[in-house]
């Protein structure tokens, strides 16, 4: 029997310069966390996106999407683009595909690199304050 990328959940642990990165379709939480600016930024998201693509072709009805970032850098920004197109692929097979991202009052620059992110794909965000 061959045992399916989405079997277990796919959690990254953070280090200190990548983030944390939790994807499990069981309990229904696709994560993103902490800050991003990864020597190797392929060796990272590669299996992100091995488990999305697998994830497209059985969604879950609903798609929720968190992303919980401090900081991150231009080469993770490209594969944030990359993986909400991914999500793009999911919602136009009919699912319910929702990003939530989550910044701090004071923290200005997340919020518009989350702006910048739902202006390049159509894909619906809410953007929620962390008090």
């Amino acid at each position: 029997m061959i045992l399916s990328l989405l079997s277990l959940p796919l959690h990254l642990l953070p280090t200190e310069d990548e983030p944390e990165i939790l994807l499990d379709k069981n309990n229904n939480i696709i994560r993103f966390s902490g800050n991003s600016m990864p020597e190797d930024p392929g060796k990272v998201f590669t299996p992100v996106i091995d488990w999305l693509s697998e994830y497209i072709n059985s969604p879950n009805p609903l798609t929720r999407i968190e992303f919980r970032m401090d900081y991150y850098n231009s080469s993770t920004a490209r594969f944030f683009v990359e993986i909400l197109e991914k999500f793009e692929e999911i919602q136009e097979k009919g699912a319910d595909v929702r990003i939530l991202w989550y910044y701090h009052p004071d923290d200005v620059v997340i919020l518009e690199r989350g702006e910048d992110l739902e202006a390049v794909v159509s894909l619906p965000f809410e953007f929620i304050k962390i008090e």
